[in-house]
């Protein structure tokens, strides 16, 4: 578990390493709820009155269902992002543009 934990936390830091580089890449942020937990890369929110389905960047964790670490890394994410969490969203444009997403 405490090497888990260093993991976890090692992600985090490189993801906000990256959040600091990519900046110029990204809209400003919005604020949302945590409404659900999909596994531990995955989380639901609901910002504006609208449910999203969010897919964290960097960050690359076991579906539930990659016994024995999928559970578990979702109950770590659950942890950190308690349901009724508020959150802020930043979309990536290159991964939006990717998407087909438009502005």
């Amino acid at each position: 578990m405490i090497g888990m934990r260093k993991a976890l936390k090692t992600l985090l830091v490189l993801a906000g390493m990256s959040l600091a580089v990519l900046g110029p890449l990204c809209q400003a942020a919005t604020a949302a709820t945590v409404v659900s937990i999909g596994d531990g890369d995955t989380i639901s929110v609901l910002e504006r009155g609208q449910k999203l389905k969010v897919r964290l960047a960097c960050i690359d964790a076991p579906e539930t269902a990659q016994s024995p670490y999928g559970l578990s890394s979702r109950n770590q994410l659950r942890a950190l992002l308690p349901l009724g969490s508020t959150v802020s969203l930043r979309v990536r444009r290159w991964i939006a543009m990717a998407a087909g997403w438009r502005k």
